[in-house]
């Protein structure tokens, strides 16, 4: 192996565990920032028995009867904190390439696999003509109580999400994108099973 080759490998590696590292900070705290939207807006409109946990916000506000406009807002506060961080990220990526803010690009928008999923299931049973279910998301949530077809929300959501991500793979340096982006995926899902198997049920319980 020739000397340039060394340089190349020792390089990628020490990008790949500097993403893990950020990775594995930063995913745990993004889970905590969407709660943290939901929390907030629950506390402005005074949600009765209004709690934080790791990955939760749990409340009293269906059993009391709270309005359903309440409960909606609350239900949207998280994914509109999510899309808020991303466009922040963005911002800061436009200026700098730093770890942060790819790491927090990728592990933010996670969540929003589960508004794929439902669109596909969404998909098949339009064709096939069967139940769509009753699903227990926020986006989904909040379109019951305030009124509104769930699925261009999605679907918003989603292509945002993937032409981020577009963007964000073409402005990493090329002679490290791959060990950057695998670094981060590394760190991001050590950084998640360990919130939610350990830390998050210390900390929030």
């Amino acid at each position: 192996m020739g000397e340039t080759s060394i340089i190349r490998v020792g390089s990628g590696l020490t990008t790949a565990l500097t993403y893990a590292a950020w990775g594995a900070v930063v995913a745990p705290l993004t889970i905590v920032a969407h709660e943290l939207g939901h929390f907030g807006v629950g506390l402005f409109l005074a949600t009765p028995d209004l709690a934080l946990h790791y990955g939760s916000v749990s409340d009293t506000a269906s059993e009391q009867g709270v309005p359903a406009v309440r409960i909606g807002a609350q239900a949207l506060a998280g994914p509109v904190a999510t899309l808020l961080i991303m466009a922040a990220c963005v911002m800061g990526l436009r200026q700098k390439v730093h770890p942060f803010f790819v790491v927090t690009l990728i592990a933010a928008p996670i969540r929003f696999a589960v508004g794929a999923v439902y669109l596909a299931f969404s998909l098949q049973a339009a064709i096939q003509g069967g139940a769509r279910g009753e699903p227990n998301f926020d986006e989904f949530k909040a379109a019951q109580a305030l009124g509104f077809a769930v699925e261009p929300l999605l679907i918003g959501e989603l292509v945002a999400t993937i032409a981020i991500w577009v963007w964000m793979f073409r402005r990493l340096q090329r002679e490290t994108r791959f060990s950057s982006l695998f670094g981060a995926v590394v760190g991001i899902g050590l950084g998640i099973g360990v919130w939610i198997a350990l830390i998050g049920p210390w900390l929030l319980p």
